[in-house]
């Protein structure tokens, strides 16, 4: 019986699908062609010697004993010389590699859909892929009279007249596929499941899964955030990672959004999926992102934990921290420098204030690194305390060795509170050797509240009056706000003192973000990351490829775009049914 079918199939080299994390349905093991023309009795007749040689050599390419295929796909003609012959040449073949009786399952998709000619053996492979997928054989077409037209008895060969499910051999899952062509050309092709070369890449990826959801308007992404859910929940770490990997890269950013955070390895809680009136619209431009850097008063509380449960996160905030370390070791004394380094290490709370200053400057650079590898940059810089010699660092008024040393010079004259005039002195003195620039990040002056101007930021006086003399957060922050109303505020460094303020000054809370508040961050970098979901939800934008690069992931199937439903009723029911809502029809048969 013909059919009427195309068929296609993707191939590529299996390690760049592993590298860019294309869905992997099959890997092709083995294949074979030859043509026995000559040896046949005629055009159209089959013949046993070459069909058996081929299967041999296919196996031979895969290296594989025919033990180890659990279905075959036969050409199956439909005639009963042709399916009798071909059942013999692949029972010779099977057999010469010690397959036993009733090993393999013999189906042909031809049975089901016909004959789709150029397009059936491409048919018979993709039923092979979806079976390897779903790990379940099909069974064939019901049998006229429920006898198999060739007799398999003592073949390697059985029928499923029900769906049966596939129990993997020691070499894994391998289906055989035969399609044999007028005038002698033969094919076979063996494909194999890609669980085995899957798992051998490297799925190490975050313990937490960032999924941003995005929709042209609420009710559709009420239907997005409801797919996601189905899919990602009672699923492995695997797939949640590969379902995390296509949302980020594989999905058109929407104006409408809401950032769910899912951990890989378990269930998830209700609590992390968004609700409708958490939704937020874009604005047309992103909007202005100001960096806050808080001092050590407001930074002290969780800031250990921090810096503990970041640095064993995240490579790109531990490789800056590194370097601020090494500069560090040659500034603290051995016991100073031990306790800055064990907050990172095992999240030690450093044993006085001055000592905690290098532990804020170090954590702030950490989180800026890793937000510049998702291309996530301040346009202003706000810094108090420490936090404003950190910020000297992101704007370029100080290198990262300039400010290293100017952080220990730092923690090291507000190590004695009753020697303070003197230690300004000192550390005026010692700013004199290093190199001031003009800030190239607009910044404002812990000092006078107002923007730091490049002749106070060149002036070592003013970094000696800063140990001191504070305008207070508030003020310094209405300056921003009174400027620029729509700005987004992430808070570095830890704790909540930008949320309080923003409080304070009557601001709307969803306009400052907080990369670690201290209490959750100990939960590998969590808070990080859902920092990074709400600053993407505001219309920050991410750099999704770069997040990408430590994913190690797949494409996975879901979730595609969710459309509105548009109620549309044809003028002649109306015309027919008069009196009748038709919105009381939407979704019923009418006959």
């Amino acid at each position: 019986m013909e059919g009427n079918g195309v068929a296609v199939l993707f191939l590529r080299r299996l390690d760049v699908a592993l590298a860019e994390g294309n869905p992997i349905l099959g890997v092709i093991a083995g294949t074979a062609v030859n043509n026995d023309g000559r040896e046949r009795a005629g055009f159209t007749a089959p013949g046993v010697a070459g069909q058996c040689e081929l299967i041999e050599e296919a196996l031979d390419v895969a290296e594989l004993r025919a033990s180890s295929i659990g279905l075959l796909e036969g050409h199956g003609a439909g005639t009963s010389i042709g399916d009798a012959l071909e059942i013999e040449a692949a029972t010779q073949a099977f057999r010469s590699t010690g397959a036993g009786a009733g090993t393999c399952r013999l189906h042909s998709a031809k049975a089901n859909i016909g004959n789709l000619t150029a397009a059936a053996g491409a048919a018979g492979i993709i039923g092979c892929l979806l079976a390897l997928r779903h790990g379940r054989i099909p069974p064939n077409a019901p049998l006229v009279g429920g006898v198999p037209p060739t007799d398999l008895a003592g073949t390697p060969f059985t029928l499923a007249d029900a769906p049966i499910a596939w129990q993997p051999s020691d070499q894994g899952r391998y289906a055989a596929v035969s399609s044999f062509g007028l005038g002698g050309t033969n094919a076979h092709v063996i494909v194999g499941d890609a669980e085995k070369e899957i798992r051998l890449a490297s799925r190490k990826g975050r313990s937490w899964q960032l999924l941003p959801l995005s929709a042209d308007d609420p009710e559709r992404l009420s239907g997005t955030v409801d797919a996601v859910r189905a899919a990602a929940e009672g699923t492995s770490a695997d797939v949640r990672q590969d379902i995390g990997h296509t949302l980020r890269t594989g999905r058109p950013e929407l104006t409408t959004r809401a950032a769910a955070l899912i951990r890989a390895d378990a269930g998830p809680d209700g609590r992390t999926w968004p609700a409708p009136e958490h939704f937020r619209t874009v604005p047309e431009a992103p909007p202005t992102l100001v960096y806050v850097l808080p001092g050590e008063a407001a930074g002290a509380a969780g800031a250990p934990d921090v810096a503990r449960a970041l640095y064993r996160a995240e490579p790109a905030f531990r490789s800056a921290v590194d370097e601020g370390l090494d500069t560090m070791r040659q500034m603290l004394a051995p016991d100073l420098f031990a306790s800055v380094r064990d907050a990172f290490l095992d999240g030690r709370p450093p044993p006085a204030t001055h000592a905690l200053q290098p532990v804020l400057h170090l954590l702030g650079l950490g989180q800026h690194a890793f937000l510049s590898e998702l291309d996530v940059g301040p346009d202003l810089l706000m810094g108090h305390g420490v936090g404003e010699l950190t910020a000297a660092q992101l704007s370029g008024v100080l290198s990262a060795e300039d400010a290293a040393r100017a952080v220990c010079w730092r923690s090291q004259a507000m190590a004695d509170p009753s020697e303070r005039a003197e230690a300004v002195v000192r550390f005026t003195r010692r700013m004199r050797d290093v190199r001031l620039n003009p800030p190239t990040v607009p910044t404002l002056s812990g000092v006078s509240g107002a923007w730091l101007t490049s002749e106070e930021a060149r002036d070592p006086g003013y970094w000696g009056a800063q140990l001191g003399a504070r305008c207070p957060f508030d003020e310094i922050l209405q300056c921003v706000v009174s400027e620029h109303p729509a700005a987004v505020y992430l808070q570095l460094n830890s704790g909540t003192q930008l949320l309080r303020a923003v409080r304070r000054l009557g601001l709307a809370e969803e306009a400052a973000v907080a990369l670690a508040s201290g209490g959750e961050a100990s939960d590998s970098g969590r808070s990080l990351l859902q920092a990074v979901g709400t600053l993407w939800e505001r219309g920050v934008r991410i750099d999704w490829g770069a997040y990408a690069e430590r994913d190690h992931a797949l494409r996975a199937d879901v979730a595609p775009r969710v459309f509105g439903r548009i109620p549309y009723v044809h003028p002649s029911l109306l015309e027919h049914c008069p009196g009748i809502d038709p919105a009381e029809l939407s979704g019923k048969r009418v006959s």
